[in-house]
């Protein structure tokens, strides 16, 4: 298996990973539109068109061919739109 650079030609496959994940998984939502718009921005950001705040998208691909994961890295979050963070937790006091 390698990791490389997610291309254009992977939103069929990354679709079909995002089926497989179910509705949990929030950060591939299982949405062509949304997953092509996501790899433009990860060809941008593999280009250096936008380095500052790019959008770093990788896939796990099999000797076959299949893609069996991916992974992202932003370069920023906050800069253009709201980035919010959640933790739930319980507290127990004995």
């Amino acid at each position: 298996m390698i990791i490389r650079p997610a291309q254009s030609s992977d939103v069929d496959s990354l679709l079909a990973l995002a089926h497989s994940a179910g509705s949990g998984l929030t950060t591939l939502a299982p949405d062509p539109d949304r997953i092509a718009q996501r790899l433009i921005q990860a060809t941008d950001a593999f280009s250096n068109i936008a380095p500052r705040d790019g959008r770093y998208l990788f896939v796990l691909e099999a000797e076959d061919g299949t893609i069996g994961g991916c992974c992202g890295i932003d370069a920023a979050v906050g800069l253009r739109e709201a980035f919010y963070s959640y933790k739930v937790n319980t507290l127990s006091l004995i």
